[in-house]
């Protein structure tokens, strides 16, 4: 199961929750997920656009993957914000000039 989480619509701190959960009972051959592996199999579960913000810094363990994950969430939905202001703007203004 925890090879098919992906975190979707959620927040990072829920998809953080439930794959922390369920990679408690997850192994791989050699018994417990390395850290690597664990890290890989997060990172692939991330939203795209997070993933990709994530995946152009350097990473080093898998706490540094999850912080880094929150600050790309946060990042992007600022940006997300500001770009739906100035697109209301720019409605409102359209909506001024055909008075």
């Amino acid at each position: 199961e925890l090879g098919e989480l992906k975190q979707g619509r959620t927040f990072v701190a829920e998809y953080t929750r439930k794959f922390n959960e369920l990679v408690r009972f997850s192994s791989d051959v050699n018994g417990a997920l390395s850290e690597r592996a664990k890290m890989n199999k997060y990172h692939y579960g991330l939203r795209g656009d997070i993933a990709h913000a994530v995946s152009l810094q350097n990473i080093a363990n898998f706490e540094d993957l999850i912080q880094k994950a929150y600050s790309a969430e946060a990042t992007i939905d600022f940006a997300n914000k500001e770009r739906a202001a100035v697109n209301q703007q720019k409605k409102d203004f359209g909506k001024y000039k055909q008075q």
